[in-house]
């Protein structure tokens, strides 16, 4: 059978019915942080608010951005993930993948095509080093509180979601264009455009992977109608 090996799942939807079986990353990688002369070498699989919180004494910061999102650093890595301005690549020096054919390698920040949500990284990522910047523990506390807050706030953290759908077009957020075109609060079955933030969909009830994919055509096809822009899926699906 074929595999695919994940790491939180944040992000990801998967079919009802899957022709692979599913491996997340935590089954098989030891959460390790090794924290040196500000360098920062971490498993791929270490939870981002836990390695934000074990850097707090250190005096190291820079990654509060990340603040309240369920994910592990690998993923991150692999997708670029980004928020507030700053994106995981602003703080990335290597990263040790395992390739296809089970050889391990690692690659200099210059060797990776990070991108816009995203990496161009085709291996497996194992560990990531780091070079995060001084921050006084106090304010950098204040910091992450602060993004929390806000994700509590503007996103329906209450509802079964996979956080953001769409990439931002260049120049507009993706949440703005759905919004303009009175998508917020159309259902589809039991998934639902949130009401909250409408580059967000949620869970209502027992939605369904093919509700899901129908709520996303729907939506890239009416903001292309009436803006004449093409929303991209930042989802893993």
């Amino acid at each position: 059978m074929k595999f695919k090996i994940i790491g939180g799942g944040s992000n990801t939807v998967f079919s009802d019915n899957p022709d692979y079986a599913v491996i997340s990353d935590r089954n098989f990688l030891k959460n390790q942080v090794d924290i040196s002369d500000g360098k920062v070498t971490v498993s791929s699989s270490v939870n981002i608010n836990y390695l934000i919180a074990k850097l707090l004494p250190y005096g190291l910061g820079g990654l509060s951005f990340l603040s309240g999102i369920p994910a592990h650093l690998g993923g991150l890595i692999k997708m670029n993930a980004g928020a507030f301005g700053s994106s995981v690549s602003d703080f990335t020096e290597n990263v040790h993948i395992l390739t296809s054919d089970c050889r391990r390698k690692i690659l200099s920040r210059k060797e990776i095509e990070f991108g816009y949500r995203t990496s161009g990284i085709s291996g497996f990522i194992i560990a990531a080093e780091l070079k995060l910047p001084k921050a006084d523990p106090l304010e950098e506390k204040k910091k992450i509180q602060e993004r929390i807050m806000y994700r509590k706030k503007n996103q329906p953290l209450e509802f079964p979601n996979v956080g953001c759908i769409f990439k931002n077009p260049p120049g507009v957020s993706a949440g703005c264009l759905i919004d303009r075109c009175g998508l917020k609060n159309h259902r589809i079955g039991d998934i639902a455009i949130s009401e909250k933030h409408a580059n967000f969909m949620i869970n209502v009830g027992n939605a369904t992977f093919a509700e899901f994919k129908s709520a996303i055509n729907y939506v890239i096809k009416n903001v292309f109608e009436q803006t004449g822009i093409y929303l991209h899926p930042e989802v893993s699906i």
